[in-house]
């Protein structure tokens, strides 16, 4: 992801080989771990408090966008060892913990472990909207189908931009539409949003133009909202 936004020309098997790479690896631990988990280090190997930003890659693959944001729910959900609080790596969650929730059994290395905090934060915030060194914004790349059709808006405040600039976007869907709106002050540059259930799924547009293949619906500078209607309505994620 940090290549595509400094503008980087990126080629080679460290980019077509993502998917694969990610497929491989998840093939290799079905049946030994749970779904959206990378594995810990020795010896507690459930997870780690990488999961999340071990997602990142997917920012830049054609099917695993929504991997840093899969990886981060299953912390939340299975291996925090305080409120928000990750070990480097842990064991399978304890069947006897007082705590309400699954909470690992043990762990090592510091907890909170603040590096895999700051890369969990960061791929969350790159999977809903970043800013190209050109000051272009990619909102929504990796958004989970599953987030999508939920009461209320994804939201995103304050959002720091070129030349000093602030933000906020909210993204919000229902069945088979999805619309994006901007409030404070937007950069005069062009906007990509680009959700993963837009690729080769999208009906018609409010405005913009539309590129099936990557998701992606390129908007023009100053656009403050688009609608985006699907062929038909997000999978389960």
């Amino acid at each position: 992801m940090g290549g595509l936004l400094f503008g980087a020309r990126l080629t080679g098997p460290g980019i077509s080989l993502i998917d694969a790479t990610y497929d491989y690896g998840f093939r290799c631990l079905h049946g030994l771990l749970p779904p959206n988990t990378t594995g810990g280090f020795p010896d507690d190997f459930y997870s780690s408090g990488y999961n999340a930003a071990q997602g990142s890659a997917g920012l830049a693959s054609q099917d695993h966008r929504d991997q840093g944001i899969l990886g981060y729910e299953f912390m939340i959900q299975n291996s925090q060892s305080g409120p928000m609080s990750w070990w480097e790596s842990s064991t399978a969650p304890s069947p006897t913990t007082p705590w309400v929730g699954r909470h690992p059994s043990a762990g090592q290395g510091s907890s909170p472990h603040a590096w895999g905090i700051a890369g969990a934060n960061k791929v969350l915030l790159d999977s809903l909207v970043a800013e190209r060194s050109d000051g272009e914004l990619i909102v929504g790349r990796g958004v989970p189908d599953s987030w999508l059709g939920h009461d209320g808006p994804l939201t995103v405040t304050n959002f720091p931009t070129i030349d000093g600039g602030r933000l906020s976007l909210a993204i919000s869907s229902s069945d088979r539409s999805v619309s994006l709106s901007f409030r404070g002050r937007l950069p005069d540059r062009p906007v990509k949003f680009q959700l993963p259930a837009f690729v080769r799924n999208v009906e018609e547009v409010s405005t913009g133009a539309v590129d099936q293949s990557t998701g992606t619906v390129a908007l023009g500078p100053g656009t403050r909202k688009v609608t985006v209607e699907l062929r038909r309505p997000p999978g389960p994620g």
